[in-house]
């Protein structure tokens, strides 16, 4: 995932992950992956 965000940031852009756990599930995925920038949640699933 790391070489995809690196190719996404290269040409200007950001990533945003949203996903539909909690904020707790976002942290463990961040800590995880070792990812920065932006992970949202919508444990109300409002966005689908």
């Amino acid at each position: 995932m790391r070489d995809e965000i690196d190719a996404i940031e290269a040409r200007g852009a950001s990533l945003i992950i949203i996903g539909n756990g909690t904020p707790e599930f976002a942290r463990a995925f961040r800590e995880d992956l070792d990812l920065a920038g932006t992970i949202l949640v919508d444990p109300e699933l409002l966005s689908y």
